[in-house]
Parts: C-alpha cells; structure tokens; sequence
C-alpha cells in the first residue's frame, strides 16, 4: 500500500474513533487536571499474633480436617492426628480446627474466611451452610433453619467420601485459588505432640 493511502486510512479512523466519543463529551468540563496521589504506606502491626509454640506440629489443613472428622469426637476432646512429618500429635476443635474455617488469608493470601459465605444465618448463608460453629458444621447443609438439620458434610465420619473433602481438593473451595494452590491447603501449626 501506498503510504499516503496508508495515511489516509489512519487518519479517518481517528476521526471516525472520536466522532463516536463527542455525544458522551459534550457538556463535560475539564475543571482542573487529575493530581497525582502517592500511595501511602501504612505502618504493619503484628499486635496480636502469636507465633506458634515450640511444641506445635505442622500439617495440611485438609489433613487436620480429616483427622478431626475420622476420630469423631466431642467438641471438647482432643483428637490424634500425624503431623507432616509424621509425628502423633494431639488437636482441639476450638484451638485448632475452628480456625480453619474462620480466618481470611489463612488458605491463601486474600482469601476470605469460610464463615463469610457460610454464616451462622442459614436462610442467607451459600448452600445453607453454618461453618462458623461446632454445632453449625455437624449440622450440615441445605438447612431450613437454625434448629434444622441438613444434608452431612462430613461423610458420616469418612472423610475422603465427604462433601467437605471433595470441594477443598477438587479446587472448589475455597474460591478463587491461585494457580498452583496445593488440594491439600496450606501447612498449618495446630496441637502439639503426644
């Protein structure tokens, strides 16, 4: 093509790509011109947050899950679970399970705690599901209420046939993982050992 034709052409398609801005530009104004503003950098506080103590085990979180839902026990009791490196170590619900479904960023960086979307009330909860409680998560899914009883999560106790199981492997939960996010979830500082 010639370079004047070449010319041309771009130049009618400017024309025809401003053209087609003018009726939403009209009646604007350009009072004053846009100020650059610096990020501010905010001061990170760890006030609160406890490292982990010197006799706590590390293992993956859908381990520990699974640990918990096979032993089958009260909210109280402790149950056994072998730690990533294959000690026996000892978990609570409250202290080491709980946490699990109610912290953001634990399963990975910016994700939301399960509890935001599985909520105590299940009328509003996702699936009708309360993760936020002992009570709420033997409970299960699909409830018409607070007082009801829905569909088990928990596998009747077997974990890898679960529902729960299931959605945190197959990527289901928690949503939007990032790429290369371990089925298993991250490694976690829970119990102590034997």
């Amino acid at each position: 093509m010639k370079p004047k034709l070449v010319l041309l052409i771009l130049n009618l398609a400017l024309i025809i790509l401003l053209s087609s801005c003018y009726p939403y530009m009209k009646n604007q104004v350009l009072s004053e011109w846009p100020k650059y503003v610096p990020a501010q950098v905010s001061n990170i506080s760890f006030a609160g947050i406890a490292p982990p103590a010197a006799d706590s085990c590390t293992v993956h979180a859908v381990d520990l899950l699974g640990a918990w839902v096979t032993a089958g026990t009260p909210e109280t009791d402790p149950f056994p679970f072998i730690d990533a490196s294959g000690k026996d170590c000892l978990g609570a619900f409250s202290e080491d399970v709980l946490p699990l479904f109610s912290q953001a960023n634990l399963w990975y960086a910016g994700a939301p705690s399960c509890r935001t979307c599985h909520g105590p009330d299940v009328q509003v909860s996702y699936a009708r599901l309360d993760l936020s409680s002992y009570q709420g998560i033997l409970a299960g899914s699909s409830r018409d209420s607070v007082d009801t009883t829905g569909d088990d999560i928990l596998g009747g106790g077997s974990w890898e046939t679960s529902v729960l199981y299931d959605v945190l492997t197959n990527g289901e939960m928690p949503p939007s993982q990032p790429t290369g996010f371990n089925p298993l979830g991250p490694i976690v500082s829970a119990g102590s050992y034997k």
